[in-house]
């Protein structure tokens, strides 16, 4: 497994959104109230097709998507799937994406900040274990191990495909292990079935992907470095 780290306010250099993207993803782009937010959107989906043009060794322009609302694009050839595993995460200008032959693949990257809301947001979405687990931690280190639960959360449900849909007080995570290990799920998923590994950005960011395959190797490289 790869995963790469970039960063949002650069694009990687000569591609082009106007040319590449899909009419969803200019639809997309457009809605962003923010500046900001719709050129980091942009930069997002260019480094996707940067790092799959590099894992499939085919010029990013060959490349084509299939997108509905709500859910991540579909690498597609000639209307078939092509059988390659991503995920892409952002958070504020930090943009991270995961690679692996195969499989149910999610990530998630958060940056490492002070979450004085982590008490309300736990009661809604995570499970009573999970806020058991938070309750033996105060002040900074609670917003560290907030952060890091998070993260494996959205990496497992992104890589059921829901994201932030999922039943996410329905699953829990032991964070307790290293790497976090899955311990309950609902009627969908066998927690034999999944693996985790948490990372740390070189700027501080709080990281975590979860694969249904064993994760036996995972390299990271940091760009923005």
């Amino acid at each position: 497994m790869q995963i790469f780290l970039f960063d949002l306010d650069a694009p990687p250099q000569g591609l082009d959104f106007g040319s590449l993207s899909t009419t969803y993803e200019r639809d997309r782009a457009a809605s962003y109230m923010r500046e900001e937010d719709c050129t980091r959107f942009i930069h997002g989906r260019l480094w996707m097709r940067f790092f799959l043009g590099q894992a499939l060794d085919r010029p990013a322009s060959s490349l084509r998507f299939e997108e509905k609302e709500g859910q991540a694009p579909i690498l597609t050839d000639g209307g078939n799937a092509v059988p390659l595993s991503w995920s892409l995460s952002r958070s504020e200008g930090a943009g991270a994406m995961a690679l692996a032959p195969d499989g149910r693949l999610g990530i998630d990257i958060e940056m490492a900040r002070a979450v004085p809301e982590a008490d309300a947001i736990s009661k809604d979405h995570f499970s009573k274990s999970e806020q058991e687990y938070l309750s033996g931690f105060s002040g900074e280190e609670k917003e560290k191990a907030f952060l890091r639960l998070w993260t494996a959360k959205e990496a497992f449900s992104k890589a059921l495909g829901k994201g932030l849909a999922a039943d996410w007080p329905g699953f829990s995570l032991d964070l307790s292990q290293t790497p976090p290990k899955h311990v309950s799920a609902g009627p969908e998923t066998d927690p034999r079935q999944w693996h985790f590994e948490a990372f740390r950005g070189d700027y501080g960011e709080y990281g975590c992907v979860a694969h249904d395959r064993p994760i036996n190797s995972l390299k990271l490289q940091d760009l923005r470095s």
